[in-house]
């Protein structure tokens, strides 16, 4: 069974209700120090295990929060084999400071029946194993091997346990059964004949009970033979059809590497097709608001040519004015000739009112002055107010003109000014079209920035394949030729490439290593490897000169591994045997080498000798001393054949090697690829970032200078200027004629005056004066009339001209407009049809993507069914020798088999463990031999049956054990060995040793070191669940103890579990550990409580680093980590294991 939800209520820091969904595969939960990690876990722990089974009042209050007076935790699994019906399974304990209550599926349960329950779900009673601390898993390591027998066989299973224990409890009985049937004799034959009566009477009595009693165990006997008998003859088929054929597993295996492979593949294709999708629909969407604005700057577009072609249908009134400019001249020049007429009369007028006005004043004079002298004396004092009079006028003339200068510089200084505004403004009309085109150009780079983006994350991802691929590929290598051998080899390579970069004088007279300098066909892969072996990667070098200074550099760089040189000037090339059998060639006529390195190719092949088949080489080899290898890959020296077992050819060193070497350069092209590309990101963003940049700087600058309202303003102060550069203008005119009348006015004053002193003739002259006036006047009204209507008819004339002209502009303009807008209506369709058709390849690439991406995903089910299929491990034994038909048969039958032993097993466990409980066991012991044989029939079925079947269960375990431990610890070796006895009547077994080899040396479990003790017991743990059907598992920081290559292992052994099936949590600072699981959670401690809540990957590990690394524990103990594993019960007894 399998985690499927789990709700906290007041749980310790868990303050309220927490509910947290757990899907399957492996979930990382990271967070600080303090913040609630571990009591998430100890939550699980708290429902399942059995350390909290019985809890004192005092500790209890601990485990509630203080928001709260009770406590309660809900787990929901999936109910996997469908034992209760609903697909899942919760399972609630709620409690207080008094009580615990159990809830099932809502129905409340008593703890006794919870236990049961239990049990029935794969936890075993009689073992705490099920949810143990780390001092309980620290036994398989520190303990002796009795106690390390015992704990494994409690983690394989219920059924084995019980078995065991009741064997151990019956046998020693029997012993004493001849002793007990002696003394009875001796009884009886001391007692009289009436008391021998009434025992037999009592002991008829008993012998009818007892009759019946051993029918029921006898009837109940019979069904556990059966049911064992029938389950023994379905695993020893089983065991027969799993050592059949070592080839067929490996065909199996190579299906299982090759669909893993193809699975990669595949979903690295899905995930690319993904991106290019997404990449696709977002160019879709921006495609459709472009198609969007441009259809709104065609509306627009179209409403202002309707504008401006109603604009244009005014000029048709204009043509009927055709006639208006000669009638407005003759009009104009008539109002001309009249307005000068008027002039003249007016000043005709105004000479006759001064002249009037001068004889008044002269008939005044003559009435006020009586003699001569007061005549003259008035005439002088009105000439001098009339002197200054005109003196004042000059200087307010002169004061005038000065201020109609200022006026007029001013002006000039406006026009200046709005000439300057209107440069501005062409400047900011040609900035405005640039900064549209850049917009549009921004645009474009935006969306190839989006795509460089797509192809980046596509490139990324191939390189994590190529990445996992490559340490893979390492890790084979490595365990192929020896991690020491291949550390060497990279030592050197990054010595000569150094060597290369600096030019130095060693770097031409190193070749390589032998395999890098031949060249063969991949038939003859076994061959080569069998030939010489790891020699393969020697290093050929010129001088022995050469080899020390690589050694020596080495040594200065501290790089570690193992190398091996072939100096040319030192070694002697082997002079090649002549040999004239058939079917039997020398193996270096199949190489292609340089001849430069002749001498060490002839060194290491030239006494080896290629053979057709394993006869002819022992024949050859025999008869020259030579060694002979076959095509297959069988060595044959002098003495006989080294032979026997299948190769594979795929598992060659050269063939691995050059896989590798296959897989560094496609990983190096990519690099250079992704390297490319970053690069064409990083100058488009920076071309990116200009643009933007100018864009905002040319937004500012249109922001801050409006040249419309400075100009507006400019152009209002000037027609202001201008009206008082006219008034100044009339004013000095004004003046000057009021100085010329002034003037006269003195002249006239002192004629007239000196030549009619008596006034007669002015009085006449001012009587004509009055008649001239009053006819001027007259003439005067008349002609104002006729020009006041010319001029009325002439402003008419003139508005009809201007409205024509204006339309007529307008008619200009709008057709200028309407060009413009129907080319740029042109334009935008154009681009829709563009967009339309980009739009339309969108659409098609998004179709063709989503097809690839669903056909991906079915060739990912499929490659993950077969690879399913390919995992059971019924079918990874040997099945060789039948066909295909006849193993599906064979299977099936099997299955059928097992689920009904299965079926019958479940049904009658319930029911004999209720008649177990019935019977009292001192009974039996006081019974006869021959009743308690028939109740448990144990020398001709159980025994054989129990020490087979348990002996198979550890040496599975053992193997498991051994294969976990070296994918965790690479440089150490562990393994468990099991201690056979004769002395035990049952199992035939003394227990299990531990064995340990780290650094070279054997070790003692109390020698071991935290991380080592921390390795072998995650190495048991993983072997117990390869026993196992899907179950849950919860580790609790336990890799702050581990190297990073320990941590890779474990890594690795977690993936393989996952596969299986098996469902995962764990706690970890190590960002290594983090990155590699597949969900996130975060745990965080605020406001008074924990919370939990998921994440991504990289929040993940931002929440990891900014945590830090925790520091390693230096405790010898393994009280640094927890872990938990629950399994499902429908399996076979010995594959039954429940951890914690």
């Amino acid at each position: 069974m399998r985690l499927k939800q789990v709700t906290l209520i007041n749980f310790k820091s868990y303050k309220g209700e927490t509910k947290v969904f757990i899907d399957d595969g492996t979930t990382m939960i990271v967070g600080r120090n303090g913040a609630g990690k571990s009591n998430f876990l100890q939550a699980i722990d708290f429902v399942f295990g059995s350390r909290h089974a019985h809890l004192s009042r005092s500790s209890r209050p601990r485990l509630i929060n203080d928001s709260g007076d009770r406590a309660s935790i809900e787990v929901v699994l999936h109910d996997d084999d469908g034992l209760f019906g609903s697909g899942e399974l919760v399972i609630k304990r709620e409690f207080d400071v008094q009580l615990d209550r159990f809830y099932v599926n809502g129905s409340r349960f008593q703890k006794s029946e919870m236990i049961v329950l239990l049990e029935v779900m794969g936890f075993s009673r009689p073992t705490p194993y099920h949810a143990n601390s780390t001092i309980q898993l620290k036994e398989l390591i520190l303990s002796n091997a009795i106690e390390r027998l015992n704990a494994t066989l409690n983690y394989l299973g219920l059924s084995i346990s019980l078995t065991v224990s009741f064997i151990r409890k019956l046998l020693p009985n029997t012993k004493e059964w001849g002793t007990n049937m002696s003394l009875f004799d001796e009884l009886v034959k001391d007692q009289n004949s009436q008391e021998i009566r009434e025992e037999m009477a009592r002991h008829q009595t008993f012998s009818s009970l007892s009759k019946m009693k051993s029918a029921l165990r006898f009837k109940i006997s019979c069904i556990r033979k059966e049911s064992w008998t029938n389950l023994m003859e379905v695993e020893l088929n089983t065991a027969s059809l799993k050592g059949q054929s070592a080839q067929a597993l490996h065909s199996l295996k190579k299906a299982i590497a090759s669909c893993k492979t193809a699975l990669e593949k595949a979903e690295s294709e899905a995930l690319s097709e993904k991106i290019l999708l997404d990449g696709y629909m977002q160019g879709k969407e921006l495609i459709a608001k472009n198609l969007e604005s441009l259809n709104l700057s065609i509306n627009e577009i179209k409403s202002q040519v309707e504008i401006e072609e109603l604009n244009i249908s005014v000029d048709d009134t204009v043509e009927v004015s055709r006639s208006v400019p000669a009638r407005i001249e003759e009009l104009e020049n008539l109002v001309r000739i009249e307005q000068t007429a008027v002039k003249e009369i007016s000043e005709k007028l105004c000479e006759q009112e001064q002249n009037r006005n001068d004889l008044l004043l002269m008939l005044n004079c003559n009435e006020q002055c009586s003699s001569l002298h007061e005549k003259t004396r008035w005439i002088d004092n009105t000439v001098k107010k009339l002197k200054k009079t005109y003196d004042e006028n000059v200087e307010t003339v002169k004061m005038y003109e000065r201020r109609k200068k200022a006026v007029k510089n001013s002006i000039n200084e406006c026009e200046n000014n709005i000439k300057l505004l209107d440069n501005e403004k062409n400047a900011f009309l040609n900035t405005h079209k640039e900064l549209t085109s850049m917009r549009l150009r921004l645009g474009e780079m935006q969306v190839e920035l989006h795509n460089l983006n797509s192809q980046e994350k596509v490139i990324l991802n191939e390189m994590g394949v190529l990445m996992n691929s490559l340490k893979s590929k390492k890790t084979e290598l490595n365990c192929k030729i020896g991690s020491s051998t291949m550390n060497g080899m990279l030592s050197v390579k990054l010595v000569l490439d150094t060597w290369v970069s600096t030019d130095h004088v060693f770097a031409n007279g190193c070749y390589g290593t032998v395999l890098d300098n031949i060249e063969c066909s991949d038939a003859l892969n076994t061959a080569l490897e069998a030939a010489v072996g790891n020699r393969l990667f020697s290093q050929i070098v010129d001088t022995d000169v050469i080899g020390t200074a690589v050694l020596r550099e080495m040594k200065s760089k501290e790089l570690s591994g193992e190398v091996v040189f072939l100096p040319l000037n030192r070694i002697t090339p082997h002079e090649s045997p002549r040999v004239s059998i058939d079917g039997a060639e020398l193996f270096i006529s199949q190489l292609s080498y340089s001849d430069n390195i002749h001498a060490a190719i002839s060194y290491l092949f030239g006494r080896i000798l290629l053979c057709r088949n394993l006869e002819i080489a022992t024949k050859v080899a025999k008869e020259y001393r030579c060694v002979c290898v076959t095509i297959q890959g069988d060595r044959v020296v002098g003495g006989g054949p080294m032979t026997g077992g299948y190769v594979d050819s795929n598992a060659a060193s050269r063939t691995q090697y050059q896989a590798y070497h296959s897989l560094q350069a496609s990983y190096a092209e990519k690099n250079e690829v992704l390297l490319t590309k970053r690069n064409e990101i990083s100058c488009l963003k920076a071309s990116i970032d200009s643009v933007v940049s100018f864009i905002q700087r040319e937004e500012i600058k249109i922001l801050k200078g409006d040249q419309n309202v400075s100009q507006r303003i400019l152009i209002d102060r000037l027609d202001i200027l201008k009206k008082n550069e006219i008034h100044w203008t009339e004013q000095i005119k004004t003046k000057e004629r009021d100085n010329v009348l002034l003037l006269k006015k003195q002249k006239t004053l002192e004629q007239l005056f000196r030549e009619d002193l008596s006034g007669s003739r002015a009085q006449r002259q001012l009587e004509g004066f009055n008649r001239t006036a009053l006819d001027l006047e007259k003439e005067l009204k008349k002609r104002r009339a006729s020009s006041d209507l010319m001029m009325s008819e002439v402003s008419l004339l003139r508005t009809n001209e201007s409205c024509s002209r204006r339309r007529k502009d307008w008619k200009v303009a709008g057709v200028s407009k309407c060009k413009a807008a129907l080319q740029k209506l042109d334009e935008y369709r154009t681009k829709e049809k563009l967009l339309s058709s980009r739009s339309r390849a969108a659409d098609q690439d998004i179709a063709r993507a989503s097809a690839n991406l669903s056909s991906h995903h079915q060739k990912i089910s499929e490659l993950k069914a077969e690879l399913q299929t390919l995992k059971n491990p019924e079918l990874v034994r040997g099945l060789s020798e039948f066909s295909l038909e006849e193993l599906q048969r064979r299977l099936t039958d099997l299955t059928r088999e097992l689920e009904e032993v299965s079926g019958g097993l479940k049904l009658t466990s319930r029911a004999l463990l209720l008649e177990v409980e019935k019977v009292n066991l001192k009974d039996d012991f006081c019974s006869s031999k021959d009743d308690l044989m028939a109740l448990f029939p144990l020398q001709n079925i159980l025994h054989p049956w129990v020490r087979r079947h348990v002996s198979k269960s550890l040496e599975y375990v053992c193997n498991l054990f051994e294969n976990f431990f070296g994918m965790i610890v690479h440089d150490g070796r562990g393994a468990l060995r099991i201690q056979n006895s004769v002395e035990d009547p049952v199992l035939g077994i003394d227990g299990i040793d531990l064995e340990l080899v780290l650094g070279g040396r054997n070790r003692l479990p109390l020698e071991l070191s935290t991380g080592q003790k921390m390795s072998a017991t995650l190495a048991i743990v993983f072997a117990l669940m390869e026993c196992q059907r899907p179950c849950f598992c919860v580790l609790d920081e336990m890799d702050q103890a581990l190297s990073k290559e320990r941590l890779e292992g474990l890594s690795l052994a977690i993936c393989d579990s996952v596969l299986q099936g098996h469902q995962f949590l764990i706690t970890s600072h190590n960002t290594f550990l983090v990155s590699r699981g597949q969900h996130h959670f975060a745990v965080e401690f605020k406001r008074g409580g924990s919370g939990i809540q998921p994440v991504s990957s990289t929040e993940a590990l931002s929440v990891t680093e900014s945590v830090g690394v925790v520091p390693r524990r230096p405790s010898n103990s393994l009280t640094s980590s927890q872990s938990t594993v629950q399994s499902s019960p429908r399996q076979s007894p010995f594959v039954h294991c429940e951890l914690s």
